[in-house]
This record gives C-alpha cells, sequence and structure tokens, in this order.
C-alpha cells in the first residue's frame, strides 16, 4: 500500500467524500503572502492625499447588474462574477391571516374595506374598493419604514364621495391618512394625538365624516389615568382632510363629564349627519368596571363642543338596568329622520350571562325602552352589534353562536317600523365573525371575517331588497413574508450559519439558521434570550464567530429588567445553547452595539456604556473590552478611552490575534472632522492601551469618516474598512463624495497603509453605510457595505488583495431601502449592516444583507462568492495492486 498525492479542484471534494469511504482529506493552502510594508503615516491633508488619477485608477473591472432573486435576469452576472442567486435565509410558512375588517359604504354607491393583514408578518392595514367587486388591493397604513415597529391595531374607516379616511392605533399612537379612489393616491399618514408622557397612550379610534373633509376622530385616552389604574377617557379632536397630509389642529376635547379618573370609560362609537355627532361608549361611573352602561354625548357644532352624558340602557320593560347587568360593546347610526339608534351586548344579572343585542332610540328628547334583536335561543351569545341605516331602515348584524362556538354565524334583522325580522347574513361552516355595517348612496354593505375557507379571510356580502347577495371574498391570498434584519454570519467545515433577528412572533427574537455545501437554508431554531418571557432583544448588532473546535459563539444586546441593556454570550455545540452570560460586571449602567471577534480559542468583545448622571445633562460614553480564553469565564472588562465622552452609544468593532485586542471606533471632532481610531492591549488584565489613528489627520470640515470594522487574519495581519468623505476636486471644499476606504497594518497597529479608495458608496451626499468585512486564508478581504444612488438603496461586494481592487460588485438595489432617520419621531438607524464570512474548507465567501425588493417588509438574502482561483490541496489514499 502506497500513498498517491492527489491534486484536487475544489468542485471534486463532494465526489471524493462520495466515493472513498472512510478516506479523509487534509486542506494544505498555499502560504500567506507577506504585505507590502506600510509607509509611515504623515500628517498630510485627507483630501491630499488622493489626487484625482488614484481616484481614476480604481476601476469596476468586474462590476454587474444587480442580482436578483429570480437568477435568469442576470444569469451572465452569475456565471462571469462567481454569485449565486440570492435566496432568503428564512420563509415563514404560516398562514397569512386578514381579520376585523371595517367597512366604509360612500356616497358614490361603492364602498371601501379596510382589515388587519397579518402577510408582512407585523400587523398592518389593507384595503379595497368595493364595487361591482374588489377592485384589488392597496396597503393602507405606509407604515414609517424601519424594523423597530410597534404592534398596530383597531383600524377605523369612513367614505366620502370617491375618498376615503383610514384611522389606526399602535403601542400609543393614532394614526390617520387619506386615499383618493380614483388615483389610487394615500398621503403620509398624520399623528392625531402626541403626548410627551411616556404613560399616555391613545387606542381604539373610530372616525365620522361631515362629507365635506372634516374630519372627528374619537379615542380612548390615558392621559388621565390615577395610578396604575388604566382606566381611560373618551376624547374626541377635528382634523381637517383637505389639508395634504391631514392636519389635526384643533384641541383633543374629553367627552365624558365624570369627575373621577377612576371611572372606566371603553369602547366608544360614533356616529355623524352634518355637524350633528353622537358617541356612544361603555362606562363605569355607576356600577364598576364590571357593570358597565352605555352612555351617550351629543355635539351640535362637529366635535367642538359636547352635551351632558347620558345613559342610553335599560331593561326591556324601561326600567334602570340591575347594578348585576352589563351592557358593552356599543354601535350608534343615525337614520334619515334624525333619529339616534344605538345597539349593544346586553347582560342580565351577571357580566358573565349570555349576551343578546338590544337596540333604543333617541327621539330628540328622551331615549326609548329598548328592543331585543336577535332570535337566538335561551343560553345563546350574541355579540359584536353594528348598525347602519339607509334611509328610514334600520340595519343591525351581529356575531350569533346559536350553531356552536367553533361554527359562529352572522346574522342581521331589519327595523319594520313597529318591529325587528331576523335575515341570516352567512352561516357557512367555520368561524364568522365581528362583523361591520356600512349604508351609503342607496347601498347597504355588510363584511365579516370569515374562516371557512381554513385560515382567516375577509368576506362581504350586499343587502338586494329582501335578503343578503351571495358573501365574496374581498382579499386575496397572499403568502407571508417575515421581518428581519441584522443578519451576522460564520463559516466552519463546509457549513455556513447565520443569527439574525426576526420579529414573526410580534417581539424581535434571535433565531439560528444553517446552510450546507448543497441545499437551502434550514432553520436551526432560537436562541436562549428570554424573547418569549417578554426580555427585549435588541434589533442591531447580533455578531456571530466560530472558534478553533468548531462551535458556535453569539453576541448580543437585551433589556432584561431591572438590568437594563447589557451585552450577553452563549455557545453552541450543534444541537444546545449554553445558559447566556453576562459579559461585563457592571449591573447599573446601559449597554450597546456590541461586537465579537475569534482567533483560535480566543474571543473578545467590546461594547459601549452609557451613563445619565442628571436630566439636565447629556449621558457619557466609555467603550469597553474583555476577553475569554479556551471556554473560561470573560476577564473584567477594560475602559477603553482614556475619559467618558458626552455621547451616546458609540459603534465598535473588535479583533484578537490571540495576543492582542484591537477596538475600533470613529470620532466627529468639531467642524465634522472624522477620524478612525484605535486602541490595542495586550491581554493581561492590568496591560495599558495604546493608541493610534488609521486615517491621516486632516482638516477638512464637514467630512466624516464613519463606521470602521475590524478584523485579522491567521498571521496577525490587520485589516480595517470604513466610510469616509473625500472632496471631488481637491481644490474646493464641496462637493463631497463618499466612499468604501481599507487599510491594513502587519506590525499589530502601529503602522497602517495610505487608505485605499475602494468604491464610490454615495455621491455628493453622506450616507451612514455600515461595512463589513471577513479575510480569508490567502490574506484576500472581502467586504459588503451599503450603498446609495439617488432614491435607490443597496448592498455591494468588493474583494480586495495585496492591497489592490480586484472586483466590486453590486449585489441589491431598491427604492424600498429604508434609510436611517427620524419616522414619527423614532429614530432608526437604517435597514443594517450587511455580513460576510470565510469558508476555508471551500474557498467561498457567504455574503448577508437586508433588501425590500418585495416592497413590503425587512427580509434577509443572501449569495456566495465562489472564487476562481481556490485550489485546495487534499490526501486520497489510494491501494495499489
Amino acid at each position: 500500500m502506497r500513498l498517491m498525492h492527489l491534486t484536487l479542484q475544489a468542485a471534486l471534494l463532494t465526489w471524493l467524500a462520495a466515493t472513498t469511504a472512510g478516506a479523509q482529506w487534509i486542506e494544505n493552502p498555499p502560504a500567506l503572502p507577506p504585505l507590502d510594508p506600510p509607509p509611515h503615516l504623515a500628517p498630510t491633508p485627507l483630501q491630499d492625499a488622493f489626487a484625482p488619477s488614484d481616484r481614476e485608477s480604481i476601476s469596476q473591472p468586474n462590476a454587474a447588474a444587480p442580482l436578483l432573486f429570480q437568477p435568469h435576469n442576470a444569469l451572465q452576472a452569475f456565471v462571469a462574477a462567481q454569485w449565486t442567486p440570492l435566496e432568503p435565509i428564512d420563509i415563514d410558512l404560516r398562514p397569512s391571516l386578514q381579520s376585523a375588517p371595517v367597512v366604509a359604504a360612500l356616497t358614490s354607491g361603492d364602498a371601501f374595506v379596510a382589515w388587519m393583514d397579518s402577510r408582512n408578518a407585523l400587523p398592518d392595514v389593507y384595503g379595497t374598493r368595493w364595487s361591482q367587486g374588489p377592485a384589488g388591493e392597496t396597503r393602507v397604513a405606509h407604515r414609517h419604514p424601519h424594523f423597530a415597529v410597534s404592534g398596530l391595531r383597531h383600524v377605523a374607516v369612513a367614505g366620502e364621495h370617491n375618498r376615503v379616511f383610514v384611522a389606526w392605533a399602535d403601542e400609543a399612537q393614532i394614526y390617520l391618512a387619506r386615499g383618493d379612489l380614483d388615483s389610487s393616491a394615500w398621503t403620509s399618514p398624520t399623528v392625531v394625538v402626541t403626548s410627551t408622557q411616556w404613560e399616555h397612550i391613545a387606542i381604539q379610534p373610530k372616525l365620522a365624516a361631515d362629507g365635506n373633509g372634516d374630519i372627528l376622530v374619537v379615542w380612548i385616552d390615558f392621559r388621565e389615568s390615577s395610578g396604575r389604574a388604566r382606566l381611560g377617557d373618551i376624547y374626541a379632536r377635528r382634523c381637517n382632510g383637505n389639508a395634504t397630509p391631514v392636519v389635526c389642529s384643533g384641541p383633543a376635547v374629553r367627552i365624558n363629564d365624570d369627575a373621577s379618573a377612576a371611572h372606566a370609560q371603553r369602547a366608544p362609537a360614533v356616529s355623524r349627519q352634518g355637524n350633528r355627532v353622537v358617541v356612544v361608549w361603555e362606562d363605569g361611573r355607576e356600577a364598576g368596571a364590571h357593570h358597565p352602561r352605555i352612555y351617550a354625548s351629543f355635539s351640535s357644532d362637529g366635535g367642538q363642543s359636547w352635551s351632558a352624558n347620558m345613559r342610553v340602557n335599560k331593561r326591556l320593560d324601561g326600567s334602570p338596568p340591575d347594578r348585576r347587568d352589563a351592557a358593552t360593546n356599543p354601535a350608534v347610526a343615525f337614520d334619515a329622520n334624525g333619529s339616534v339608534w344605538v345597539a349593544w351586548e346586553n347582560r342580565i344579572g351577571a357580566p358573565s350571562a349570555p349576551p343578546d343585542v338590544y337596540v333604543a332610540r333617541w327621539d330628540g328628547s328622551a331615549w326609548s325602552a329598548p328592543w331585543r334583536v336577535d332570535a337566538a335561543p335561551p343560553r345563546t351569545r350574541s355579540v359584536a352589534p353594528t348598525i347602519a341605516a339607509q334611509g328610514g331602515t334600520v340595519f343591525v348584524a351581529w356575531q350569533d353562536h346559536r350553531d356552536g362556538h367553533a361554527n359562529t354565524d352572522i346574522y342581521s334583522a331589519i327595523w319594520s317600523g313597529s318591529s325587528w325580522t331576523e335575515y341570516p347574513a352567512t352561516t357557512a361552516l367555520g368561524a364568522q365573525r365581528v362583523p361591520s355595517l356600512s349604508a351609503a348612496g342607496g347601498q347597504v354593505y355588510l363584511v365579516w371575517e370569515d374562516t371557512n375557507g381554513g385560515q382567516a379571510d375577509v368576506y362581504g356580502s350586499r343587502w338586494e331588497g329582501n335578503g343578503w347577495a351571495t358573501p365574496v371574498r374581498l382579499n386575496t391570498p397572499a403568502t407571508r413574508l417575515p421581518y428581519q434584519i441584522s443578519p451576522a454570519l460564520a463559516s466552519v467545515n463546509g457549513q455556513t450559519y447565520a443569527l439574525f433577528v426576526d420579529r414573526r412572533e410580534m417581539h424581535a427574537q434571535l433565531y439560528l439558521a444553517r446552510k450546507g455545501l448543497y441545499g437551502g437554508w434550514q432553520r436551526v431554531g432560537e436562541l436562549p434570550t428570554g424573547a418569549m418571557n417578554d426580555t427585549q432583544v435588541a434589533y442591531e448588532r447580533a455578531n456571530l464567530v466560530a472558534d478553533a473546535q468548531g462551535r458556535l459563539h453569539a453576541l448580543w444586546l437585551d433589556g432584561r429588567w431591572p438590568r437594563g441593556w447589557r451585552v450577553r454570550h452563549s455557545a453552541f455545540n450543534g444541537t444546545t445553547w449554553t445558559d447566556p452570560v453576562f459579559v461585563s460586571r457592571q449591573i447599573t449602567s446601559n449597554e450597546g452595539l456590541p461586537s465579537l471577534a475569534v482567533h483560535g480559542d480566543t474571543l473578545a468583545a467590546a461594547w459601549s456604556r452609557w451613563t445619565i448622571t442628571s436630566s439636565s445633562t447629556p449621558p457619557h460614553v466609555q467603550l469597553y473590552a474583555s476577553w475569554s480564553v479556551g471556554g473560561s469565564a470573560w476577564v473584567t472588562e477594560s475602559a477603553v478611552l482614556t475619559q467618558p465622552f458626552a455621547a451616546w452609544v458609540w459603534p465598535t468593532s473588535v479583533a484578537t490575534d490571540g495576543d492582542f485586542v484591537y477596538v475600533v471606533w470613529h470620532r466627529n471632532e468639531p467642524q465634522g472632522r472624522g477620524h478612525i481610531l484605535l486602541a490595542r492591549k495586550a491581554m493581561q488584565v492590568d496591560a495599558p492601551w495604546s493608541y493610534a489613528q488609521i486615517n491621516p489627520p486632516h482638516s477638512d470640515d464637514w467630512c466624516y469618516h464613519v463606521n470602521p470594522r475590524i478584523a485579522s487574519d491567521q498571521n496577525g495581519a490587520l485589516h480595517v474598512v470604513w466610510v469616509g468623505c473625500a472632496r471631488r476636486n481637491p481644490s474646493y471644499s464641496w462637493p463631497r463624495d463618499y466612499y468604501l476606504y481599507y487599510a491594513a497594518s502587519s506590525n499589530r497597529g502601529d503602522l497602517w497603509s495610505v487608505p485605499l479608495r475602494v468604491h464610490l458608496v454615495s455621491q455628493d451626499y453622506f450616507f451612514d453605510a455600515h461595512p463589513a468585512l471577513t479575510v480569508a486564508r490567502d490574506g484576500s478581504v472581502m467586504a459588503v457595505y451599503q450603498t446609495r444612488s439617488g432614491n435607490a438603496r443597496g448592498f455591494a461586494a468588493a474583494l480586495i488583495r495585496n492591497g489592490n481592487v480586484v472586483f466590486t460588485h453590486t449585489l441589491a438595489s431598491d427604492t424600498a431601502w429604508a434609510p436611517s432617520g427620524v419616522y414619527q419621531d423614532r429614530y432608526y438607524g437604517g435597514d443594517g449592516a450587511g455580513s460576510v464570512s470565510y469558508d476555508a474548507l471551500t474557498g467561498h465567501f457567504t455574503v448577508a444583507m437586508v433588501e425590500r425588493m418585495n416592497g413590503r417588509a425587512p427580509r434577509i438574502a443572501t449569495t456566495r462568492y465562489l472564487n476562481p482561483n481556490f485550489f485546495p490541496r487534499a490526501f486520497l489514499p489510494f491501494v495499489m495492486q
């Protein structure tokens, strides 16, 4: 027997594994070529370091068209640049639910239907114009385009001739938008009510329109709640629906007139006839929150002032309700004669008694004794009433349980002038629930949530004079998209792992997915963050690395109260995660933006810590670093900066070569002079920090250099990329363009190469891009970074070898990108950084990025660069005869 040495290309590795049972191969990569000696950094202004000829010499020899999910659109680009088609990292296969619909009949005879929709993972608002049939869906909410959106709920709608107003609430505020149904144009959302008090929230909006653009918004408001009791009041505000966007400039007016804040007012409903407005609600002032009454108030001036409150509900004989009775969930409507009709759920003797639907009428001076509308058998629940009037005919519909709790139906009744006649609207299999009625333009529309197709959809019917038309489904089937951000990649032994933040469960959670040499991504599971137990997980800066033994290490930030925002670490052995541990010893301050690096079995971490000393002074930030060797406990963190600075969190990046820990960050001096700084410390607790500046010092005002990322290679060389400015014409201050820069050091950061201008990131505009990088065994650096061109945002990749740009390549570009900024008073850092990893076994790079090419939700896509120059050396045992 003898061994034969065979040199094999990467494409033969799988064949070898399949045909040589028991054989093992060992990679023998070529030696790392030495770095060119970096020149000494002279204190030369940055703009003088880059002449126009330098900029022109950095071309894009292998630039190609953007990668798309449809590979046939750019197949030649894939082949030429060795990039695989973009692939979603995870698919959400759960059903897309459409629920809680509301309808507004229009004077044109059409209607508009809006509903809650889960196709984008987080609750959203969709709607459709309903004429002879649904006219195609539109996304109504136009939600502020960042990842940390609040939950959306409580949709309300009001219509005029050819336009519609839609309101909704998130976890704190109410929004209002106008849609032109002929042009399909929607205004950006207007915040109806705001407050600087964190405990002030507003929910359950209802709308009423006068037909000429005067909109009244009614809601539950908690600004006057007493102590911890969240009891609520009924408020209203007028808005100018003719303005673009809608303007709500008048004062918010409290409608309920009880003096005590200890009484609950809930579930408002509103109806309008010109300037006459009526609002009804559940009220706890008489018998407490568990035995509410229905109260009403009138306005004759469009909602500017309100009448004294009055109780609506009575028993059937006209007597007052018993103290144990309960009246809930009211609905209200004007008829053509000016009478007001109120429907509600009525329970006799206990709040848990089976309810019936009652209706009472206001004749201008008094409320009538109620009628019972439903004809359900005793002990049958009739709930969720809705009411509308067409001319002098009054319609009531409700959710009826007479065929069982799992097979609820929608029933209706019509007032004949002296009695109520019941008409079933739908008795299909499955659950039909939460109906909504509206009438205008000679038409009466009824919609509801329906599960007869196996999942929640929106169905509707029109009144045909003697019964309801055959129900139609108003929404189209929609696939469910994930809602993702913050990818972090690690490749080891032919497997690539992806850590990412996903909001499929309505809260941010970290998930792990895995991809082998072939096949797609497979989700491995969740991290033990405590997110399912209400622990907040930060959606920025998830970190993933693999150590020399192939174990994965994750670092993230969470807000486990009362410890505040803290950095935590966990390791993965292929099947389970270790219990998370806090990296730092400090427990009283908030931390942010952690980073993680590995070299062999040494881990290094860095993060920001900020402290607020008083409400009148800005917070102070300090950077910290720690490390762990061979699975040992993290050492006590070491302060990186010589002193704290008045600022919020600073983004950091960390690297280690097993002997030293390196931390890089950016700092803007006065007038926006950006510096990329490095701190180095030997891995002894008492070793001092030393400091260096990576980019040349400069005096160019408003020239930002930001977001550095650092990595070390197997020989200890350091590589840094960042985004920085350069004058387009060195003799003038403007315009400035922003580039991806690269610098390297072969002597542990003492000296750095002159920064290499890799690729134009943004022309004549500061763009807060977030690059990432990884280093191959031959010293090649792959960087992935964000780009901006007009309204388009995207990702690009660059391969740098021996200090030269081998290629740059556009990976994805679209106009649905969400840049950093303030959206409706909430700051967002942009759609986040990408990630890149290198697999030494196969020689390929994997890139992950956030994309919105679906136009609906951010999700993570990946692509691989297959290095055609990678030639692993393997040894294969052969038996010679």
